[in-house]
């Protein structure tokens, strides 16, 4: 499942309005070892956006680690056509989750690399 960088971000920032219901939905996620999928660029979304909201910059770097040791995530790195297929093919909400915090491509199965 592919999950959008504003969860992983508002999951590593208690100040964030939707924390608490990030961090229990990734929590579950982890729990049922569903495989989260993130593509490399949004690990630098994170760490500068959770640096930005800490005032912190080794706070942005802890939240990436921390994501990082997730047994079940798989990091992804983009190229042309993934990027193509990503902002073509319209999100579905995985699992329950509410939209805009997880997508899967249908026509690409659960994950689209």
């Amino acid at each position: 499942m592919i999950v959008d960088a504003s969860v992983w971000v508002s999951s590593q920032v208690p100040e964030e309005h939707d924390h608490w219901i990030s961090l229990e939905w990734l929590e579950r996620q982890a729990r049922r070892r569903v495989p989260l999928i993130i593509p490399a660029l949004a690990l630098t979304e994170v760490a500068g956006a959770v640096a930005r909201a800490s005032g912190d910059r080794a706070r942005g770097r802890e939240a990436v680690e921390t994501i990082k040791a997730i047994a079940t995530l798989q990091i992804v790195s983009l190229n042309d056509l993934l990027m193509e297929r990503a902002t073509t093919s319209p999100p579905v909400s995985g699992l329950g989750a509410p939209m805009p915090f997880t997508s899967r491509w249908p026509t690409f199965g659960t994950c689209p690399w």
